[in-house]
């Protein structure tokens, strides 16, 4: 755990774009209904606070979800 400098977040599931080819406009089956968000807490018991302090890079960029719309992003940055 100790040599993992990059970590990539996904904050959220939420987006407010309606893209035409990201698999939450093509996957029907994905639930966009449900709006999760990641939580300082929940980063906090999942990772080491001693892995946190050692990273040299961390990013929130969104796979099926916007980072921008995350309710916690400035939070987990900080």
């Amino acid at each position: 755990m100790s040599e993992i400098k990059v970590l990539h977040l996904e904050p959220t599931n939420v987006c407010n774009l309606a893209c035409p080819s990201c698999l939450r406009e093509t996957d029907k089956t994905f639930n966009k209904k449900s709006k999760d968000h990641l939580s300082v807490e929940q980063i906090k018991t999942l990772i080491d606070e001693n892995v946190i302090r050692n990273l040299d890079k961390m990013f929130m960029c969104g796979l099926l979800g916007d980072p921008a719309a995350a309710m916690h992003s400035i939070e987990i940055y900080e």
